[in-house]
């Protein structure tokens, strides 16, 4: 295996395993191998999540997050413009493809936090610990899905 130097390089290893592994097809013919924009795009959509303040719900089970339009916006401009250069018309393959991969679109050194575990307060040490795991950097998928439909219909509905 060769070294891996940076976190775009080891972005595009993972795509490339993926496909090798079936995770997901490279349909789409745009060279994904060495892709800037695509390393680009899909680290737009990490930050989304990123970026969003965060607290822990009432419960002390999950994490709320308060996402950006301004984000939210950039992503749907740059993805309609990705689409427009490359000529994608199988965006349904581009969204499988961006909805598995956009998580390790991360610099290494980027310092903002990555992920928690929240777990739920039980005075009862004999019982097991109740908690969630959370990645920030990866959409939670009904805020994919509203992203993505902004892109398809033309209306950011935010």
């Amino acid at each position: 295996m060769a070294m891996i130097g940076n976190a775009e390089e080891q972005f595009y290893q993972i795509l490339k395993d993926h496909i090798a592994k079936g995770v997901v097809a490279d349909n789409l013919e745009i060279g994904f191998n060495g892709n800037v924009d695509f390393y680009e795009l899909c680290k737009m959509y990490a930050d989304v999540g990123l970026n969003a303040p965060k607290w822990k719900s009432k419960d002390g089970l999950h994490i709320e997050a308060s996402f950006q339009f301004e984000d939210m916006d950039r992503v749907v401009d740059t993805t309609v413009a990705f689409i427009k250069q490359y000529e994608i018309t199988n965006t349904d393959s581009l969204f499988e493809i961006i909805r598995v991969m956009h998580p390790y679109a991360v610099e290494w050194n980027d310092n903002r936090p990555r992920s928690t575990t929240t777990l739920k307060d039980d005075s009862n040490r004999y019982t097991p610990r109740v908690g969630n795991y959370t990645v920030f950097s990866q959409l939670p998928e009904d805020l994919f899905n509203e992203i993505k439909e902004a892109v398809i219909s033309g209306k950011k509905n935010w």
